[in-house]
């Protein structure tokens, strides 16, 4: 055996070593991520209750593909939530999911992600129908909700204390349709679009009927203080003074009627 030879041999034997020093690290990560992902979705519990407004009674499934029983949010009957995790975005300081909801509420489905770090939150190709009379902590125009509300948005995202990143999405409404029926026998439902306005979250819907046309502007800033908007363009006196009875004002464009404050109940 040449000197060369016995100098090769112990960094073949150093390359192997080092190799299966790199498998076998793999494999036993391969492998706690797989018991992660596959442990009881129940060790979420503690992380899912933390907050005062989210509220359910159980976890059923696994961390990666799970079942939310009997959610509530803000006192709001959600339901059931499905869930299924989309583990690649943990190395990124993610969580993502793809959740859907078929309840009394709320019906749709959506892919949802929230950053750890940036502590943005993420909604895409969000499609579902919500049912507006499950709001009990705010009114609308001084009365309780009623109605329902469709939306359809593609993408939206909101970075804690910073606001509006991007939003886009079409949106209908009748959630002034029971009022306005009562008022003059016809329904007014609502089209609209939501965006960003700066890094104020802008909604503006519109709808009219043979008694006058409507617009609703919401608007959300980065402080979670919301404004709400609606001006009413009659073409009745009387229904113009029946507005003005239950709390409308005359402005330049019509009737005015506006409210604002902040957001409670919700961590944006």
């Amino acid at each position: 055996m040449t000197a060369a030879t016995r100098q090769s041999a112990p960094q073949a034997g150093t390359r192997r070593s080092s190799s299966t020093r790199r498998q076998a690290f793999a494999g036993a990560l391969a492998f706690g991520f797989g018991v992660i992902l596959f442990a009881p979705a129940s060790l979420l519990s503690p992380i899912a209750s933390s907050g005062d407004a989210f509220r359910f009674e159980r976890i059923d499934g696994t961390l990666l593909r799970g079942v939310v029983r009997s959610a509530s949010f803000d006192g709001v009957v959600l339901g059931d939530i499905d869930y299924s995790l989309r583990p690649l975005q943990l190395a990124l300081g993610r969580i993502s999911a793809d959740v859907s909801v078929d309840g009394r509420a709320a019906r749709g489905v959506a892919r949802l992600t929230y950053g750890f770090v940036a502590r943005d939150i993420a909604i895409k190709d969000l499609s579902g129908r919500f049912d507006l009379s499950s709001i009990r902590r705010y009114r609308l125009l001084g009365m309780p909700f009623e109605g329902s509300v469709e939306a359809r948005v593609p993408e939206f995202s909101w970075r804690v204390g910073d606001g509006c990143g991007i939003a886009s999405g079409a949106l209908w409404t009748d959630a002034l349709s029971p009022q306005l029926r009562r008022l003059t026998g016809a329904d007014a439902p609502m089209n609209g679009r939501l965006a960003c306005e700066g890094r104020d979250l802008s909604i503006v819907l519109a709808g009219a009927n043979e008694h006058g046309e409507a617009t609703v502007d919401i608007r959300l800033d980065p402080r979670r203080n919301y404004s709400l908007t609606a001006n009413v363009r009659p073409r009745e006196s009387d229904l113009a003074r029946t507005l003005q009875l239950i709390g409308f004002r005359e402005g330049e464009d019509g009737l005015i009627y506006d409210v604002y404050g902040p957001l409670k109940g919700i961590g944006l």
